[in-house]
């Protein structure tokens, strides 16, 4: 189950989730960069729902975190809190298994971990 995530990684889960809040705002990546920022002059029925906000100095910290992690842990980590794609598909491109992709996620996240508390030690 990709949505599980350890009970010692939810902090950095919660930083990958601002992460992946500033990397992928919410606009459709098939959409062309001309019509990315129109807007409709239809008729609004209903209240426009926001978006979360994200912390962007956190997010940018964390993009720089993510890819220094080795090849596989950073696809892997892009693809569950960005891509969100076919697991099958992403497993496949990577070379491993289902379980394997969902190893080298939970290992990307504890990477991480190590990384920000090696930076907070070494102050």
């Amino acid at each position: 189950d990709f949505a599980h995530v350890d009970p010692d990684q939810a902090e950095i889960h919660d930083t990958l989730i601002n992460w992946s809040l500033w990397v992928n705002p919410g606009h459709p990546s098939y959409m062309h960069p001309m019509w990315a920022k129109s807007r409709s002059n239809a008729w609004q029925w209903h209240v426009p729902e926001h978006r979360p906000t994200c912390d962007i100095l956190k997010a940018q910290r964390t993009e720089k975190a993510v890819s220094k992690l080795p090849e596989k842990h950073r696809y892997a980590v892009r693809w569950c809190y960005v891509h969100r794609g076919h697991p099958a598909k992403a497993a496949k491109k990577l070379g491993v298994t289902a379980d394997g992709l969902y190893k080298l996620v939970r290992d990307g996240r504890q990477m991480l971990i190590n990384r920000v508390n090696t930076y907070a030690n070494s102050d």
